[in-house]
């Protein structure tokens, strides 16, 4: 599966934002991602900068079958104008099961930074 946003509020560089990706009921309860650990790493050229963790609090679940992804400033730093992709996982290590899914994101520049 691979989901391109566009009707979405870009993200802009050096700028916090909160990005929310919602989800089928059948995919949500067969991936069960309803409970757990869950990962979201962010990848522009092929190499991932940053994840999003359930365990920090970067990613929660606010209902309905939706995660918000809560990316700082200094995440959005690190990104080009030019989508970013993401994709998730549930667990880590041995346990680590990934989540069928590639995301893409618009990013974009601000013209006024943020200083």
């Amino acid at each position: 599966m691979r989901v391109i946003f566009s009707n979405v509020e870009p993200i802009k560089v050096g700028f916090a934002i909160t990005i929310e990706v919602g989800f089928g009921q059948a995919f949500w309860d067969t991936e069960q991602l309803e409970t757990g650990r869950i990962r979201a790493g962010f990848a522009q050229g092929g190499a991932t900068f940053w994840v999003a963790d359930t365990l920090d609090g970067t990613l929660v679940r606010p209902g309905n079958r939706k995660f918000e992804i809560v990316l700082p400033a200094s995440a959005t730093a690190l990104m080009q104008p030019k989508p970013v992709t993401f994709d998730f996982v549930r667990g880590v290590g041995v346990d680590a099961r990934a989540i069928p899914g590639k995301f893409h994101w618009p990013v974009d520049i601000q013209v006024t930074p943020n200083a």
